[in-house]
């Protein structure tokens, strides 16, 4: 680890201990944002790894992936992916950051006019936590013409409609109608890069999420006794565990890959998120296999996680979606460059 990773990781693992408990995941679940949480992260600067202008460097990302895992992992009910990857957008663009949660989303129409006299009209379905933002920074426009514009969440003519998915983070929808703009600003494939930093993040979150539910099921089979021995004895037990561990410290690989460079690249992008949902599926399955009925009862943390796993697995591309695009991309290349292509050095970097 550099010295700001073990910076973040420490802090970032302090906070969530102290402060991310049982009230505030059964608070979420009765649609509450915990505010103190909110405010103790913020205080912490670590939503702004990824928001300056000249920003992106590699230390910078190294770091927001043992954040966005430490956050999967203490299953945090807070949007830190979702406002780390706006204010990346933000910082790309030179816009000024805003106060407050900020939160981002894709919309075609294009914006009309520019600049601080840009309106939009559009609807985003899905925006993650767009009923706790201040700001939504959209990336409105067809591809290679884009341009990224923030917007005022409370302003007139931005109706939100609110949703949520199986883990209830807010997944909402947003309706924007004449909306004017504090900044409007072209950015080169800024709809690419939005799904980019969505995937590897998700990822990271699934890859956190997948080890801790691996850890419960770990200590369960350690602790709970059938037939005279602790169940972790069992070669079956032991078997499911395994194979469990095994795609976690894949789905690691992976992510460290992905977050290797200063920018998201589209294949390592690819290979973490494909990773990561296979993973979240095997873990989720072997750690409730191993727990039984206490595994899906509300008082046990378990479901907390597991309900993540299969959120996050479906959104931001499933691992069908990533991997089509990555075939894509490798048939273009074309046969003769396929194990090169591999097997290179480079591998996080698009071809």
């Amino acid at each position: 680890m550099n010295e700001l990773e073990r910076m973040v990781a420490d802090g970032a693992a302090r906070l969530f201990k102290e402060q991310c408990g049982a009230a505030e995941m059964h608070g979420l679940d009765q649609g509450k944002l915990p505010e103190k949480l909110w405010a103790s992260f913020a205080e912490s600067g670590f939503e702004m790894l990824l928001g300056e202008a000249e920003g992106n460097a590699g230390e910078a990302m190294a770091a927001a992936l043992q954040l966005v895992m430490l956050s999967g992992y203490h299953r945090v009910p807070l949007p830190i992916r979702e406002v780390m990857v706006a204010r990346a957008l933000l910082g790309r663009a030179g816009i000024a950051q805003p106060e407050g949660i900020v939160v981002a989303c894709r919309i075609e129409a294009a914006p009309a006019g520019a600049g601080t006299k840009a309106r939009l009209t559009g609807n985003a379905t899905a925006v993650p936590w767009a009923r706790h933002a201040a700001s939504i920074v959209v990336v409105a426009g067809a591809p290679g013409e884009e341009r990224v514009c923030l917007v005022n969440a409370k302003d007139a003519g931005a109706g939100i409609t609110a949703n949520a998915n199986i883990a209830a983070e807010p997944r909402d929808g947003v309706k924007l109608e004449g909306v004017g703009c504090d900044a409007c600003v072209p950015l080169a494939d800024s709809g690419l890069l939005l799904d980019l930093y969505n995937a590897q993040m998700a990822a990271a979150a699934l890859t956190g999420a997948a080890e801790a539910a691996l850890d419960l099921a770990v200590q369960y089979a350690k602790d709970r006794v059938q037939f005279g021995q602790p169940i972790g004895r069992f070669q079956a037990v032991q078997q499911a565990l395994a194979i469990a561990a095994g795609e976690v410290s894949s789905a690691r690989a992976a992510c460290a890959l992905a977050f290797r460079t200063a920018s998201p690249q589209l294949r390592a992008a690819a290979v973490a998120k494909v990773r990561a949902g296979s993973a979240a599926s095997l873990v989720a399955n072997a750690a409730h296999q191993v727990h039984g009925a206490i595994g899906i009862t509300q008082e046990y943390q378990l479901h907390f996680l597991t309900r993540r796993l299969w959120s996050w697995r479906a959104e931001n591309g499933t691992e069908a979606f990533w991997a089509g695009r990555l075939g894509k991309l490798v048939i273009e290349r074309g046969a003769a460059h396929l194990w090169a292509d591999i097997t290179a050095a480079g591998l996080a970097r698009d071809f």
